[in-house]
């Protein structure tokens, strides 16, 4: 057991993983291999980082029903037993996977990140830490070898990256077991005589991971052994290059790219100038910079970019891109439209009227009971257990007696990458008092090897709410949904005055609850809408106020609006409608808010 933790050190100290005191955030599922990396950064935290914390985040994501409640609960005893604090979170991913057209994998993937951010963010913590082996490593740089990926791919997943917040304040992604191989990791779970949980579908053949994991690789190692040694020495030969280059590569590139609302610039006259590796790893570092990319570019992708220098085109590159050349510059957008309908926003929040959490969702004016959802966290620790949801703006609340009650839910969620808007579905929680929120998948710690097919329904927690409603007078809506991206709804008391906290970026606006009709719902903006701007008399299209903002047409087909009663209210970002502001006879606010997508 000590090797293996010895081992885990060597890496945490080469790397430089972990501070001299705080918090590190582990992503755990209660697999092997996140068991493995909870119960050794333990016994390293009591042996050698006496400042540290720890604290365990679990993620439900909707999907394996009984099996991933008993996931979580496990996560909990386990943290329980060694004294470190663990928090459940839940999401609806086989929904945001549907509204965003993408498989629940990539959703799945999204959807841990940015649970792991925003707990980050609350807790305080500067450090996530994730499972990934050298099995994975491995692996991923097979994989990118068959796309044929240049030397950054074949640097594979790096022990250290930044992972990109709203705020823009620091957070570091460590990787503490990957120089471990899965042979060590078992005999360690095996030494310790733990029991991790089996997820079944990691042992599916409908993801090409698992399919590398289960018949490429051991065939392979079968022919010649010894490959993934060998890919573990291309992946470090690639990542010694790129690091003895980058001074150099950065300084040459400087000036190249911008960014701009979201959209990454490119200066064609200045790309051309330069070698066109170069360009091409100033180009990825920038797209990652920017939260543009979301799958590794391949060389094809490259030499695509590579020809608009010489042409004006538009191409469509790796995961879900767009490039077009537009006068001097190359813009880089991502190109989600979000599906053709519309999605209902959740409201949610607290009237400060003495009522208890609920959510409003569909029924009638402001104010009206209605469905009631929220995506929560729930913390425990040895000693005790509670109930956390986590907004998007810093207001937080718990519940003392550590049950909280919870309905499905769909909250309206928006993409804000600089050349598109699109809608999500959102969080779904179960009914259940006691605990709060369970986690369900069995890889929470390694992000990049969940595998989710399933979807959960729960129609009879739908059903009581419905009929619950018409008993439930005067609901207060309950707290925000931790998910996102997000576009999301909460009710507050408040002012005009609450006007000085709007940013200049349009992400926040602020309008009267009590003039709002409820549903809410987010949806792209129609030929022929119209809304009345905010401080203008008379009714104006929607496709005209965006060319007086001068939208670049290419932004305008993926513009989002909210409304009630189909009539939009919010051009999302932008402008509000004067028939909703804010006015001195206010006393509710509805808070609507647009979080960067594209910054996950």
């Amino acid at each position: 057991m000590r090797s293996f933790e010895n081992k885990v050190l060597a890496t945490v100290r080469a790397h430089g993983m972990l501070p001299r005191e705080g918090t590190v955030l582990l992503a755990v599922s209660g697999g092997a291999d996140s068991l493995a990396m909870l119960h050794a950064m333990a016994a390293l935290v009591r042996r050698r980082f006496p400042g540290l914390k720890l604290h365990v985040g679990h993620l439900n994501h909707g999907i394996r029903g009984a099996a991933a409640s008993a996931d979580a609960r496990f996560v909990r005893e386990e943290c329980r037993r060694l004294g470190v604090l663990c928090t459940v979170g839940r999401a609806n991913v086989p929904a945001l996977a549907q509204a965003r057209g993408v498989g629940t994998e990539e959703a799945g993937r999204d959807a841990r990140y940015a649970f792991l951010v925003r707990l980050a963010r609350r807790i305080g913590a500067r450090t996530v830490a994730t499972a990934h082996h050298a099995g994975d490593q491995a692996e991923t740089v097979l994989m990118r070898i068959r796309r044929g990926a240049g030397p950054r791919g074949l640097a594979g997943i790096p022990h250290v990256r930044e992972l990109p917040t709203p705020d823009a304040a620091p957070l570091r992604l460590v990787r503490p077991l990957l120089d471990v191989s899965r042979e060590e990791i078992d005999a360690y779970v095996l030494a310790r005589a733990l029991a991790p949980r089996i997820d079944a579908t990691n042992r599916s053949s409908l993801y090409l991971r698992n399919r590398v994991r289960l018949r490429v690789l051991p065939g392979m190692e079968t022919r010649w052994p010894g490959v993934r040694t060998g890919l573990l020495r291309v992946a470090d030969a690639a990542r010694s290059l790129r690091t003895a280059s980058e001074r150099l590569r950065r300084k040459a590139a400087q000036g190249l790219t911008r960014v701009e609302d979201g959209c990454l610039l490119i200066d064609a006259a200045r790309a051309r100038r330069l070698p066109q590796s170069l360009v091409a790893d100033a180009v990825d570092d920038a797209l990652r910079e920017a939260g543009l990319l979301r799958r590794m570019l391949t060389q094809r992708d490259f030499a695509a970019l590579a020809k608009l220098l010489r042409r004006r085109s538009a191409v469509s590159l790796s995961g879900g891109l767009i490039a077009k050349r537009e006068g001097n510059e190359i813009a880089v957008w991502r190109d989600e439209r979000g599906p053709a309908g519309e999605v209902e926003i959740e409201v949610v929040g607290r009237t400060g009227f003495g009522t208890r959490d609920s959510g409003l969702g569909n029924g009638g004016r402001a104010g009206a009971s209605s469905t009631s959802s929220a995506s929560s966290f729930s913390s425990s620790s040895s000693s005790s257990s509670s109930s956390v949801a986590v907004p998007p703006p810093p207001a937080q609340e718990s519940c003392a007696s550590g049950k909280r009650r919870h309905a499905p839910s769909r909250v309206a969620q928006a993409s804000a990458c600089g050349r598109s808007r699109r809608s999500q579905m959102g969080s779904q929680t179960d009914d259940q008092s006691p605990p709060p929120a369970e986690g369900r998948p069995t890889d929470a710690g390694n992000p990049s090897t969940h595998r989710e097919h399933e979807r959960q329904q729960q129609p009879t927690t739908r059903n009581r709410e419905r009929a619950s409603r018409s008993h439930t007078p005067h609901p207060a809506p309950r707290t925000p949904s931790v998910l996102t991206p997000l576009v999301t709804a909460e009710v507050m008391p408040g002012s005009m005055d609450l006007l000085s906290q709007r940013p200049p970026d349009g992400s926040i606006e602020f309008l009267d609850f009590d003039r709002v009709t409820l549903p809410l719902r987010l949806r792209p903006v129609r030929p022929g809408d119209r809304m009345r701007p905010l401080g203008m008399e008379g009714r104006r299209k929607i496709s005209d106020i965006l060319t007086d903002l001068r939208v670049p047409a290419r932004r305008k087909r993926s513009a989002m609006v909210v409304t009630m009663r189909d009539e939009p209210i919010w051009l999302v970002g932008r402008r509000i409608s004067d028939d909703v502001k804010l006015t001195p006879a206010t006393r509710r606010v509805l808070r609507l808010a647009v979080a960067a997508a594209s910054k996950l």
